[in-house]
């Protein structure tokens, strides 16, 4: 619902493409789940994962921020301030809703009396990949409730101590630290052979990629592949396991094999500890 980058539903989008696609897993980063009922969601994510079938994933968030943010909360008439204690009830909820029967839930902003979902997801539950900020508040719920976390730090040290605060949360919360089965990266790239070239041709690819939706700065990657291999090595070696690329050049084929190139400089953490 926003103006200067309208996009269309991702609801709707994750239904048609689990139609018309076969092996990619589906999902959405990030969903803003407060701005949704949580039977009304669980219902609509279990009905995309059955009909993928069972390749869905979800990474709920808060929802925007500033004043484009506050106008959607306000047209749908979800007071602002609540987003963060709305998700985390939200996250038991539906968590629930996709691994039992019927739920009774009496909380702060829900109230489910014998509530049920058919058809229930493949995935049981279907996987929560949290997405957050740096507030503490938002790390301490990603290590209570997720399946997984996502970030948009783009700076290893952060990385790690924010990783470190989803872990002691989850520790704290009585779940072992396996259960946080992937800790994914949300970031911009943009490569070339000559990483001083991606450099300077990366704010021009911004300008055209995002148009009107103005942005101060964006989590970026940009250099040669082994330049950015060398980079998410350190991120790898303190337990990242996913990415989530945005590409911001219209030549996505050629990116989609420069990362790859770029990737082919990094090893994963077991395998540099075996080697």
């Amino acid at each position: 619902m926003e103006r200067g980058w309208p996009r269309a539903d991702c609801i709707a989008t994750l239904a048609a493409l689990a139609a018309n696609t076969r092996q990619i897993t589906l999902g959405v980063i990030p969903l803003s789940t407060p701005l949704r009922h949580p039977l009304l969601l669980a219902h609509q994510l279990a009905t995309i994962d059955v009909l993928s079938p069972g390749r869905l994933l979800v990474s709920p968030s808060i929802g925007k921020g500033g004043p484009e943010g506050q106008r959607e909360f306000a047209n749908c008439g979800v007071p602002f301030a609540e987003r963060g204690a709305r998700l985390s009830e939200m996250l038991q909820v539906m968590k629930r809703l996709w691994t039992e029967p019927s739920v009774t839930f009496h909380g702060r902003f829900y109230q489910l009396d014998d509530a049920t979902i058919f058809p229930k997801p493949i995935n049981r539950p279907i996987p929560q990949y949290i997405a957050t900020g740096r507030d503490e508040r938002a790390l301490t719920r990603a290590g209570r409730y997720g399946d997984g976390w996502i970030t948009t730090v783009s700076d290893v040290t952060e990385f790690t101590t924010d990783l470190q605060k989803v872990q002691a949360a989850a520790l704290k919360a009585g779940r072992p630290i396996g259960d946080l089965a992937s800790t994914g990266l949300y970031a911009t790239f943009h490569l070339d052979h000559d990483g001083e070239a991606a450099r300077a041709d990366a704010p021009e690819h911004i300008r055209a990629y995002f148009g009107a939706h103005r942005r101060g700065e964006t989590n970026d990657f940009f250099g040669s592949p082994s330049e950015i291999g060398q980079r998410l090595q350190a991120f790898v070696d303190e337990g990242l396991t996913m990415l989530i690329v945005r590409f911001v050049e219209q030549d996505a084929p050629k990116q989609v094999e420069l990362l790859r190139e770029a990737l082919s400089f990094t090893r994963s953490k077991t395998a540099t500890s075996d080697s």
